[in-house]
């Protein structure tokens, strides 16, 4: 896509942010690449078509998409979508939270993930809030990774957990929730993840109305301490690039001392990202190596009791550490600026039976729930069931009609 498509791209559908003189010379200061990628990226909302299938192809966009870069992408979205309001949401009075933070702690909160990629929030779970989300997860399957895979529900974890210590890992000693659309469906956590205080912190990071795209959960416990299980459960420092711009509420909902495996990261690693100092975007880097990217006091670690809510953007360098006793249950909510060249699978279409989406805006709202749709949801699992070979041919017919075509053949 042409440098001159962009501008014209611009001119028509964003008139009044190019129109600022400011905001046109910050454009032309761009490097072609980066030219390139915003292009594509606006094209993609413009025509709200997916782009699942042009990631095989335009993986090395997301290097493009910096902090600077990130910013105009925000700036451009809020024009089209619109924040308007968000500084009442935390007046609300639906939701999961029965309080609000203060402005002033909002703010604060936004302050220092600008500046540190990591925030703690002053607002934890209460335990009758805790017990909810954990018979939440008893009901979910929950599987392991290693080459002897186990599956069981979240109770029978709980169970074996209290009896035994642990239940099987064998080279897998971590269990992923399965199924994220069913538990992403789920009332209550539909209440947790579209609650007006998550989603005002969202908004204020991003900059512009987030899209919600994880509901997640996984059980880790002590095992095998090999550079391949630490790299697959995330326990080696890496940085993420699952979106252009993103953001995470991790939600501990157990006891996490240093023991438990506590979230791990270093301090506003997200300005100087891994990736620009030569390691390949979800590189592993091990704790002897780190030392050789940043100073190793910028690393901090996160312990907190069951309830502790800590705000963060995983473009920063960060990692799971090892559990050494007993186990840690985690829930993680995600939301991103855009979906374009987006990893995860699509949620099934959005069923609101309590309102939840009633307090915001009907454009926030919609932008919200843009990753619940059935139907790019089955065009995404059909075209990741092909082989690479078959995905090229594929990627880059153009539109999501020629898409649906060859998958629905």
């Amino acid at each position: 896509m042409s440098v001159d498509n962009l501008q014209h791209m611009l001119e028509s559908n964003f008139l009044e942010w190019i129109s600022n003189l400011s905001n046109q010379r910050r454009i032309d200061a761009l490097s072609t690449n980066s030219k390139k990628a915003l292009s594509r990226l606006l094209k993609s909302e413009i025509n709200s078509t997916p782009t699942f299938d042009l990631r095989d192809k335009f993986e090395k966009d997301l290097y493009a998409f910096d902090i600077n870069l990130n910013q105009i992408v925000s700036e451009i979205l809020a024009t089209k979508f619109g924040v308007n309001g968000v500084d009442s949401l935390h007046k609300a009075d639906v939701g999961f939270f029965a309080c609000r933070p203060s402005i002033y702690e909002l703010e604060n909160i936004q302050e220092t993930l600008q500046k540190n990629g990591y925030c703690s929030s002053p607002i934890f779970l209460d335990h009758e809030q805790l017990d909810l989300l954990v018979d939440g997860l008893k009901k979910q399957i929950f599987k392991t990774k290693g080459i002897q895979k186990y599956a069981l529900t979240g109770n029978q974890i709980f169970e074996s957990s209290s009896k035994k210590g642990s239940p099987p890992t064998d080279d897998g000693d971590t269990y992923w929730l399965d199924d994220m659309d069913q538990l992403a469906r789920d009332p209550l956590f539909i209440k947790l993840a579209f609650d007006p205080y998550i989603i005002d912190v969202a908004t204020r990071y991003l900059g512009c109305p987030p899209i919600h795209v994880q509901t997640n959960a996984w059980f880790s416990f002590p095992g095998k301490v090999s550079k391949n299980n630490l790299s697959m459960n995330g326990q080696l420092f890496h940085q993420d690039k699952e979106f252009v711009k993103f953001f995470k509420v991790f939600i501990y909902l157990s006891d996490v001392k240093p023991a438990q495996g506590p979230h791990c990261y270093i301090e506003g690693s997200h300005h100087d990202e891994l990736h620009l100092k030569g390691v390949p975007l979800s590189g592993r880097v091990s704790d002897n190596d780190i030392g050789k990217y940043y100073d190793k006091n910028r690393i901090k670690t996160v312990v907190g009791s069951a309830g502790s809510i800590l705000f963060g953007d995983t473009s920063c360098v960060h990692k799971g550490c090892a559990v050494t006793s007993g186990m840690r249950v985690m829930l993680q909510l995600e939301y991103a600026s855009s979906l374009y060249l987006s990893p995860t699978t699509p949620f099934s279409d959005f069923n609101d039976p309590e309102g939840v989406l009633d307090q915001y805006p009907s454009q926030f709202s919609h932008r919200l729930i843009s990753s619940y749709n059935s139907e790019h949801r089955k065009l995404f699992q059909k075209y990741h069931e092909l082989r690479l070979e078959d995905r090229k041919k594929i990627t880059f017919k153009g539109r999501l009609a020629k898409l649906k075509q060859y998958l629905l053949k």
